[in-house]
Protein backbone atom coordinates (compact mmCIF):
# COMPACT_ATOMS: atom_id res chain seq x y z
CA UNK A 1 0.00 0.00 0.00
CA UNK A 2 1.31 3.44 -0.90
CA UNK A 3 0.56 6.51 1.16
CA UNK A 4 0.66 9.98 -0.35
CA UNK A 5 1.91 12.18 2.48
CA UNK A 6 2.69 15.87 2.95
CA UNK A 7 4.73 17.41 5.76
CA UNK A 8 4.88 21.07 6.78
CA UNK A 9 6.94 22.89 9.39
CA UNK A 10 4.41 24.87 11.42
CA UNK A 11 6.82 26.61 13.81
CA UNK A 12 10.21 26.13 15.42
CA UNK A 13 12.19 27.90 18.08
CA UNK A 14 14.85 30.35 16.94
CA UNK A 15 17.60 28.10 18.35
CA UNK A 16 15.99 24.97 16.82
CA UNK A 17 15.47 23.43 20.28
CA UNK A 18 12.03 22.30 19.09
CA UNK A 19 9.86 22.20 15.99
CA UNK A 20 6.19 21.48 15.37
CA UNK A 21 5.54 19.53 12.17
CA UNK A 22 2.14 18.89 10.58
CA UNK A 23 1.44 15.92 8.33
CA UNK A 24 -1.48 14.78 6.24
CA UNK A 25 -1.81 11.83 3.99
CA UNK A 26 -4.02 9.34 2.25
CA UNK A 27 -3.84 5.67 1.45
CA UNK A 28 -6.15 5.76 -1.53
CA UNK A 29 -6.48 2.03 -2.09
CA UNK A 30 -7.54 1.54 1.52
CA UNK A 31 -9.78 4.61 1.43
CA UNK A 32 -8.04 6.15 4.43
CA UNK A 33 -6.85 9.66 5.13
CA UNK A 34 -5.11 11.02 8.21
CA UNK A 35 -3.65 14.17 9.72
CA UNK A 36 -1.50 14.86 12.74
CA UNK A 37 1.28 16.89 14.21
CA UNK A 38 4.51 16.26 16.09
CA UNK A 39 6.53 18.22 18.61
CA UNK A 40 10.13 17.34 17.75
CA UNK A 41 13.15 17.84 19.99
CA UNK A 42 16.65 16.42 19.84
CA UNK A 43 16.14 14.08 22.81
CA UNK A 44 12.36 13.55 22.60
CA UNK A 45 11.71 15.51 25.79
CA UNK A 46 9.51 18.55 26.24
CA UNK A 47 11.72 21.59 25.57
CA UNK A 48 12.87 23.35 28.74
CA UNK A 49 12.34 26.77 27.16
CA UNK A 50 8.67 25.95 26.53
CA UNK A 51 7.44 24.87 29.95
CA UNK A 52 5.71 28.13 30.72
CA UNK A 53 4.78 31.56 29.50
CA UNK A 54 5.56 32.52 25.91
CA UNK A 55 7.43 29.32 24.99
CA UNK A 56 4.50 27.14 26.03
CA UNK A 57 2.00 29.46 24.34
CA UNK A 58 3.99 29.39 21.13
CA UNK A 59 3.80 25.59 21.00
CA UNK A 60 0.11 25.72 21.90
CA UNK A 61 -0.52 28.16 19.02
CA UNK A 62 1.40 25.93 16.60
CA UNK A 63 -0.78 22.94 17.46
CA UNK A 64 -3.93 25.05 17.26
CA UNK A 65 -2.86 26.00 13.73
CA UNK A 66 -3.07 22.23 13.07
CA UNK A 67 -6.55 22.10 14.65
CA UNK A 68 -5.16 20.28 17.68
CA UNK A 69 -5.09 21.09 21.39
CA UNK A 70 -2.23 19.98 23.62
CA UNK A 71 -4.50 17.68 25.63
CA UNK A 72 -5.16 15.68 22.44
CA UNK A 73 -1.52 14.74 22.05
CA UNK A 74 0.15 11.64 23.38
CA UNK A 75 2.03 13.02 26.34
CA UNK A 76 -0.09 16.17 26.18
CA UNK A 77 2.15 18.20 28.43
CA UNK A 78 5.16 17.81 30.65
CA UNK A 79 2.87 17.80 33.74
CA UNK A 80 0.78 14.83 34.85
CA UNK A 81 1.65 12.59 31.92
CA UNK A 82 3.20 9.12 31.90
CA UNK A 83 5.24 10.19 28.90
CA UNK A 84 7.07 12.84 30.91
CA UNK A 85 7.18 10.98 34.26
CA UNK A 86 10.54 10.30 35.91
CA UNK A 87 9.98 6.58 35.28
CA UNK A 88 9.56 7.07 31.54
CA UNK A 89 12.40 9.60 31.27
CA UNK A 90 14.69 7.17 33.08
CA UNK A 91 13.65 4.43 30.63
CA UNK A 92 14.40 6.75 27.69
CA UNK A 93 17.86 7.54 29.09
CA UNK A 94 18.66 3.83 29.27
CA UNK A 95 17.20 3.05 25.82
CA UNK A 96 17.95 6.00 23.55
CA UNK A 97 16.52 5.98 20.05
CA UNK A 98 18.91 4.95 17.26
CA UNK A 99 19.44 8.38 15.74
CA UNK A 100 22.88 7.91 14.25
CA UNK A 101 23.14 9.29 10.72
CA UNK A 102 23.13 6.53 8.14
CA UNK A 103 24.42 8.48 5.16
CA UNK A 104 23.33 7.79 1.61
CA UNK A 105 22.03 4.25 2.08
CA UNK A 106 18.53 2.94 2.61
CA UNK A 107 17.39 1.89 6.08
CA UNK A 108 17.32 -1.73 4.89
CA UNK A 109 20.94 -1.52 3.69
CA UNK A 110 22.00 0.15 6.95
CA UNK A 111 20.34 -2.51 9.11
CA UNK A 112 22.06 -5.31 7.18
CA UNK A 113 25.45 -3.77 8.03
CA UNK A 114 24.79 -3.30 11.76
Amino acid sequence: MVSDERWTTVDCSDDLEWAVLHYSGAARRAGLSYVGALLCTEDGRWPKSAREEEGLERIRRAFRACDLELFELYGGSFKGSKMWSEEHLSFMDKQPPPLAKIGDVSVTQYRSCV
